[in-house]
């Protein structure tokens, strides 16, 4: 535990670092850039200042995603993350560009998003910094 709250700190320290004074840089930005370094393998993305990351239930959103719980379409995705840059809004590690993210009629403040990808509908959720 205290090797990974070193990792974390180090990281945070050397990205802010790397931002300078960019005062655009969100806490959702270093969250985000956090994750995918310490998991390369995480599904993750930023919409308007928040990182949602991919839940796994152990089950298939189609099973229980019908029309009548999606919202509307909010946004999508602009662009893919890659290390060389900054992580910010609209960007995703593993998502292509276009997809589109979808709100939900039982989510509160958009705390559970849908995205739709070759016909698989998937669900990201908001992690919370501890």
């Amino acid at each position: 535990m205290k090797k990974l709250l070193v990792t974390v700190i180090t990281f945070l320290f050397v990205i802010g670092c790397h931002y300078g004074k960019d005062t655009n840089v969100t806490s959702d930005m270093l969250l985000a850039e956090t994750i995918i370094a310490n998991n390369r393998a995480a599904d993750i993305f930023i919409f308007n200042d928040h990182t949602y990351e991919r839940v796994n239930n152990g089950y298939h959103l189609e099973d229980i995603v019908h029309e009548e719980i999606i919202d509307k379409k909010i946004g999508e995705i602009v662009e893919l993350y890659s290390n060389k840059d900054s992580i910010k809004n609209g960007m995703a590690n593993l998502l292509p560009e276009g997809t589109e993210i979808y709100s939900t009629l039982t989510s509160m403040d958009d705390e559970i998003l849908l995205i739709k990808v070759n016909g698989q509908w998937l669900e990201y959720k908001i992690v919370e910094m501890n």
